[in-house]
């Protein structure tokens, strides 16, 4: 029972609105992930088109960074973004051979259960991949019922318009290394006046140095954010492990990450 429980409910704004199949049992995946850094789902109300989950008691980082002016110190966000990592590391790893994704890294959807951020459980990754099926789909793009995510924060391969089964875990890599870049930098890696100028952006620039950030941390942006997706890390997992080596020196560019002269 959950009446005892705090939670929270979003609900589809269309009553023409029906779970398929696989959906349910992406569902029931999500209802089994036990992560300190993902939000708990509890049940999927049928009859009302209502997800329950768990409810977060803060603030979401994209409030936190405009209450910064924008941007925000390399201690915190280096615990942020552990806490974003740790997440997609649990949904990237729950289902072997099937990893889950996210779709949607966002300030907006990153929470901080409480600040000033100091450990890393006090990240919540909310609004998971699913959730956005029953939501108001707001300012994201959408492939038929298929959804794919906030115009500034997908992939190269997204923007190209590939199939959306063949995404992997690379294109949550790509928005967490835009997440990372717009902590430090105060502003977002590629940009536009509108969505073409925008993809176009993401799929032919390069992101410009954060002069304040260290040769490493830049290093670790610029492997993430890599326009072949063959290049960035491979999932969460594969990009924690080099992340907590820039957390111990973020001057110092890790081995895995020097780009060999040509």
């Amino acid at each position: 029972s959950i009446s005892d429980t705090r939670v929270a409910i979003k609900m589809c704004r269309s009553k023409n609105f029906r779970m398929q199949s696989r959906e349910v049992q992406n569902l029931d995946a999500l209802t089994a992930l036990v992560h300190p850094n993902v939000v708990r789902f509890i049940e999927y109300l049928e009859e009302h088109y209502a997800l329950v989950m768990e409810y977060i008691d803060g603030r979401s980082l994209k409030t936190h960074l405009y209450a910064s002016h924008g941007k925000i110190k390399w201690e915190e966000a280096c615990v942020i973004m552990r806490g974003v990592l740790s997440g997609l590391e649990c949904m990237h790893t729950s289902m072997p051979g099937n990893p889950m994704l996210h779709r949607d890294i966002t300030p907006a959807n990153v929470m901080l259960r409480n600040t000033p951020v100091q450990h890393a459980d006090q990240i919540v990754l909310v609004d998971l991949g699913l959730s956005k099926r029953v939501e108001e789909k707001g300012q994201t793009i959408t492939v038929g019922e298929v959804f794919i995510g906030t115009p500034e924060y997908l992939s190269p391969e997204v923007v190209k318009g590939l199939d959306p089964k063949a995404f992997d875990t690379r294109v949550d890599v790509w928005a967490a290394g835009v997440l990372m870049y717009e902590m430090l930098a105060g502003r977002r890696p590629f940009t536009g006046n509108n969505t073409l100028q925008l993809f176009e952006s993401i799929n032919n620039e390069s992101p410009k140095p954060i002069a304040t950030a260290g040769d490493g941390v830049n290093a670790f942006i610029y492997r993430a954010l890599e326009k072949q997706r063959e290049e960035r890390f491979t999932d969460a997992s594969d990009m924690l492990e080099v992340f907590e080596e820039v957390c111990k020196n973020r001057h110092n560019v890790p081995e895995r990450l020097i780009q060999p002269q040509r």
